[in-house]
């Protein structure tokens, strides 16, 4: 290869390496509108609703996973629907430990608990969940002055808003508690099959004892 070849092939090259660099930035600054303008919306709708909170309600909770996947809640397309059925799983957990798991696996979706995860569940479910008041207090109307005992049926609150889809992948929703002064927040993942599947293992902190 001659000289004026090789002078040739660095100038095309460089030319080929701007022209890559120029639709990288157009493609950066697109989605950076794209970006904006969804931030916006988002703090459009934020000044038009508030918070928006939701129930689930079961005559009797799912003891089995059989019996969870054919629950009217198992349609995970809803962040709220996964968070309700893991406070299902939190409630079978001191009946049947091992089917509290495969429940929670299964609102995993494709990260199932790995040994960690289950030894992080174990530890605090022990500590805190001894007499199943933590798993209780998630039901409306178990507070600690009645021994967390929930009302019939038994029903799970569960609030989003404007804020809970900033993200786009990821959605956190607060679940009602009655051992607690606020309610606690769940983090869903969305996957590519856009089903809301189970993140971070939360819920699982004391509530206040018993009267």
């Amino acid at each position: 290869m001659g000289i004026f070849d090789t002078i040739l092939g660095f100038i095309t090259g460089s030319r080929r390496s701007n022209v890559r660099r120029a639709g990288r930035l157009a493609m950066n600054t697109a989605r950076h509108a794209a970006y904006e303008a969804d931030r916006a919306a988002f703090q459009a709708d934020a000044l038009e609703h508030g918070e928006r909170t939701t129930s689930a309600e079961f005559s009797v909770l799912p003891a089995t996973l059989t019996e969870l996947t054919a629950s009217p809640y198992n349609d995970l397309r809803t962040p709220m629907n996964t968070a309700a059925l893991f406070v299902v799983a939190l409630n079978v957990y001191n009946q049947d430990r091992a089917e509290a798991i495969a429940m929670i696996n299964y609102l995993r979706g494709p990260n199932p608990l790995n040994s960690d995860d289950i030894r992080f569940l174990n530890e605090h479910m022990a500590q805190n969940n001894k007499d199943g008041s933590l798993a209780r207090s998630y039901l409306a109307g178990a507070t600690p002055q009645n021994n967390y005992t929930p009302s019939q049926p038994y029903t799970i609150a569960i609030t989003d808003n404007p804020y809970t889809y900033y993200d786009g992948a990821v959605a956190t929703v607060f679940v009602w508690c009655g051992g607690d002064n606020n309610p606690r927040s769940i983090t869903m993942c969305k996957s590519a099959d856009s089903l809301w599947y189970l993140g971070e293992l939360s819920l699982l902190d004391g509530v206040q004892p018993s009267a």
